[in-house]
């Protein structure tokens, strides 16, 4: 499963086509628009990035951005969200 990750995960598919073919679809997901999310995105990266290991790749800084925003506000549990994600 981690190794069909960047071809087949949520984030890489519906984000990105949310991102560019329905703004106010992306809106109602993350409850901001686009470009506001790669501001956050951008601000967070320093902090949030991590390296890749011999064992696995690094998650996105985008990626953990989406799960904390889903989580704060949603509430859902963060095994409900594993398997969305």
């Amino acid at each position: 499963m981690n190794l069909l990750r960047e071809e087949k995960s949520f984030y890489n598919i519906l984000m990105r086509e949310l991102e560019e073919n329905d703004c106010e679809g992306f809106y109602r997901l993350m409850r901001m628009y686009p470009n506001f999310f790669h501001y956050l995105e951008h601000c967070l990266t320093p902090r949030l990035q991590t390296k890749d290991t011999n064992f696995r790749k690094a998650l996105p800084v985008g990626l953990k951005l989406c799960q904390t925003l889903q989580y704060l506000a949603t509430g859902i549990d963060f095994s409900d969200m594993h398997n969305a994600w």
